[in-house]
């Protein structure tokens, strides 16, 4: 999907249709956890020959090396059955978005767009604040750093794990999307695709920017694994929930995949 092709108007409409991947509860990136691992990961996907089962199967332990080393069987099959993968020289973004951005007591898009935001989650009996989705500021440098390099396209990658509305992901995707038109990039809309076949599109692409959460950590270590290169911004939150940031750029030399 072209963001040139489709307005402001229509993927406000449309953008809510599309973004639910069509796998309920599917969480990858938490099966990097050994927290959420250990809390009955098979409740997160039905599949016995997908990627949550693999991990499951090989008792992994958390980390991202012994991870990969269970997926990369799988995501080179399917790369080579013929799942589409990211085209040459151009970039591909993960942004987070869904449950994230549209809960209840999240703050508005126009806080999560303006500022770094805290999204506070629950885990088990403890609320703990993560950044999750990040603000134009951090997008605007990602795109300079992509200029920089003779980058032209890139790919915004984007999925919800639930089905429903999703006003606020839909209008913060559409915000990022403008942003980097701005700077010169042509921008295609990859929205509520299987997630697996997102993993296997992303791992090709010569530039990876994610963003919160461990899908999109596990993706950046991925395009690297492959050759690729990883812009990475990693907000930290000390004890008194204060934001400190740190922007980082791995560039690799393409080599083949190990």
């Amino acid at each position: 999907m072209d963001m040139h092709a489709h307005n402001h108007a229509w993927l406000l409409e449309n953008c809510s249709k599309e973004l639910f991947h069509g796998k309920s509860g599917y969480r990858l990136g938490d099966m990097m956890s050994p927290y959420w691992r250990n809390k009955d990961p098979m409740k997160w996907s039905k599949e016995s020959d997908g990627f949550i089962a693999a991990l499951s199967k090989s008792r992994v332990q958390g980390g991202f090396v012994k991870s990969y080393a269970a997926l990369a069987p799988l995501i080179r099959k399917r790369a080579e059955a013929g799942v589409s993968v990211a085209p040459n020289q151009t970039a591909v973004v993960h942004l987070r978005t869904g449950d994230v951005l549209d809960c209840a007591k999240c703050p508005s898009v126009h806080t999560f767009l303006c500022q770094w935001t805290q999204t506070p989650l629950k885990f088990g009996n403890r609320t703990q604040p993560q950044l999750y989705a990040y603000p134009l500021q951090h997008w605007a440098t990602v795109a300079s750093q992509l200029r920089r390099r003779a980058v032209r396209a890139l790919t915004i990658i984007s999925a919800s794990h639930r089905d429903g509305k999703f006003p606020k992901s839909c209008a913060y995707i559409h915000a990022v999307a403008e942003l980097f038109n701005s700077h010169g990039l042509q921008v295609d809309l990859r929205l509520g695709r299987d997630p697996e076949e997102d993993v296997v599109f992303a791992s090709t692409a010569a530039y990876f920017a994610s963003s919160g959460g461990g899908y999109s950590s596990f993706l950046a270590k991925l395009v690297e694994r492959h050759g690729g290169s990883a812009i990475e911004r990693t907000p930290i939150i000390d004890a008194l929930h204060v934001i400190h940031d740190v922007f980082v750029i791995r560039i690799c030399a393409r080599h083949p995949t190990t």
